[in-house]
């Protein structure tokens, strides 16, 4: 059993009650994290009109108060997912278009037609990622880069050149690369796609990356 004073803060007695009646103390650390990002979030959005990214990549870039799928606070601090970040700049100098799939609300897409001023592609089903992706596109002033679909067929009419793909859509990996592979074996016009594919857990919780290698 865990004990706090009586002097203590009321959070500290009730985080020792959860602890003490089974509670994980690893889960719980995780629960009041991700609530206290929700708070500063939260914070942010109401004092300023707009936000902007931090540092990185992506500085200065202009976000939406709203995301889909992740969340905003990484994005402001210019931190949200450095490794793909540091991937994107190391090849920056090999590619003349840019592919999102599973694009969100446009954080790459607008972001690298931003910084390299190159036409970027964002595919997502989700209903509002379409007005989303013209969101950050027009406050990035970048309207003339950036294209967005629905369908991944779309992208067939895109590969031409060299080009990077971004693969991200939750656990539907597989399905994405088998299409993305008939479609670039159809583009003529295409000299090579370097893809970043962020692997993911099936419904069964089994990983998929031995089948992502396997494929590719």
């Amino acid at each position: 059993m865990y004990f706090v004073r009586d002097d203590d803060p009321g959070e500290n007695k009730a985080i020792c009650d959860l602890v003490n009646s089974g509670s994980d103390p690893g889960r719980l650390l995780k629960a009041a994290f991700s609530f206290y990002v929700r708070s500063v979030e939260d914070s942010l959005t109401a004092k300023y009109d707009f936000l902007e990214v931090g540092s990185g990549l992506f500085q200065g870039m202009r976000l939406s108060k709203e995301v889909l799928a992740s969340q905003l606070l990484p994005k402001v601090t210019g931190t949200y997912e450095k490794e793909v970040q540091d991937c994107i700049k190391e090849f920056s100098g090999s590619f003349d278009k840019f592919v999102d799939i599973g694009c969100a609300e446009g954080f790459y897409v607008a972001g690298i037609s931003r910084w390299l001023k190159i036409p970027s592609l964002g595919i997502d089903i989700d209903p509002r990622s379409e007005a989303a992706v013209f969101y950050a596109a027009q406050v990035n002033q970048v309207s003339d880069y950036v294209s967005f679909s629905k369908n991944i067929d779309e992208v067939r009419d895109f590969l031409e050149g060299s080009v990077l793909c971004l693969v991200d859509v939750d656990g539907s990996e597989m399905e994405v690369l088998r299409n993305l592979d008939l479609l670039c074996n159809s583009a003529d016009s295409l000299s090579f796609v370097r893809l970043l594919v962020e692997s993911d857990f099936s419904a069964e919780g089994k990983n998929n990356i031995p089948e992502i290698v396997a494929f590719l």
